[in-house]
């Protein structure tokens, strides 16, 4: 919303009268970021209403107000992801005329150039030093990366061993933002290094959805135990390929430094050789994939108030919460023309 709207929206939480409100924060973790915090919540703490906030994340929040509550929907992005990528409206866009020009659906379709592709939006201090320490080891001559240089909220990093330059795999993404877009680069590596959105949080977004969707094998650079955290959702690890004991490592840096030997062994493999896995990893893409779009369509993963709030769409047309109808229209969309 713009000031006019959240003004608008401030005065009606003052005088209006309501049963709750609901923070619709679940392509999110920090639901105490969005604008007019404050306002709202000292609002309907003087009004006696309860806030519901629902999280894109499972995690133990601190010092939350006494009437608010955090609801949890770590599977979300199973259901923003899907939609990002299978849907019309985003292909249309894209000039891709088949679901089957983004899922790999058969390996040995492949012929890889790389051995691992690491895709990089904005240039936060974490993903800075996961770059630097993959130049570190001098592991980019086997990838196909890309590095925009968009620092957000922080100075530019001062790298050690990483040269500073941009780096675009294509334009599209530089013009566009469109995360749901794989460059061709993406169908010409063997695996994926991911570097999540955060280190505050296990927090499972479309970075990590996208090679379970499309079919990639990866590695998730991300807070302590995020690996672990993908196979608590019934996905499997690529444990054939690496060895996940990076995952428990508390220091950032180690964490970063362990990855990268992971890395660094596959990148010891001739390409032609990393087809060989191909047979092997094939069962697990497939299983992955299908876990992804079983956890989208569950409703028993869903909340029950954002089933509420759907159903109260099917029944009178009201988008109580735009995002979150839209993308049941697209899931539901692409579930009749592909599932």
């Amino acid at each position: 919303m713009d000031d006019k709207m959240y003004d608008e929206y401030i005065e009606k939480l003052k005088h209006e009268d309501y049963d709750g409100v609901i923070l619709f924060c679940h392509t999110e973790f920090e639901h105490y970021n969005i604008p007019r915090y404050k306002e709202i919540i000292d609002i309907t703490r003087e009004r006696n209403l309860k806030v519901y906030a629902i999280m894109g994340v499972d995690h133990d929040y601190e010092n939350t107000p006494e009437h608010v509550e955090i609801i949890s929907w770590p599977s979300n992005f199973c259901r923003e992801t899907l939609e990002q990528l299978l849907h019309w409206y985003n292909n249309g866009r894209r000039n891709i005329d088949s679901i089957d020009k983004i899922l790999i659906k058969n390996l040995d379709d492949l012929e890889y150039k790389y051995h691992f592709v690491y895709l990089n939006g904005k240039s936060h201090i974490w993903r800075s030093l996961l770059l630097d320490t993959v130049a570190k080891h001098d592991l980019l001559k086997y990838s196909a990366y890309s590095w925009h240089a968009e620092y957000t909220g922080n100075p530019p990093y001062p790298f050690k061993y990483y040269n500073g330059a941009k780096k675009v795999l294509d334009n599209q993404f530089a013009e566009s933002k469109d995360q749901g877009w794989m460059p061709k680069e993406y169908y010409e590596s063997f695996f994926q290094l991911v570097p999540e959105s955060t280190l505050k949080t296990l927090f499972i977004t479309e970075k990590s959805m996208v090679p379970l969707i499309v079919g990639k094998p990866f590695l998730v650079a991300g807070r302590k135990g995020i690996n672990r955290k993908i196979e608590s959702l019934g996905f499997k690890l690529y444990d054939e390929l690496f060895d996940y004991s990076f995952d428990d490592i508390e220091n950032t840096e180690q964490r970063y430094d362990a990855i990268c030997e992971q890395v660094k062994k596959i990148c010891e493999i001739p390409l032609e050789k990393c087809k060989e896995f191909n047979s092997i990893l094939q069962d697990k893409i497939t299983y992955n994939r299908n876990k992804a779009i079983e956890l989208a369509y569950d409703p028993n993963q869903m909340p029950e108030l954002a089933r509420q709030v759907i159903k109260h769409y099917d029944d009178t047309g009201e988008k109580i919460d735009w995002w979150l109808i839209e993308t049941e229209r697209r899931l539901r969309d692409i579930k009749n023309k592909y599932f």
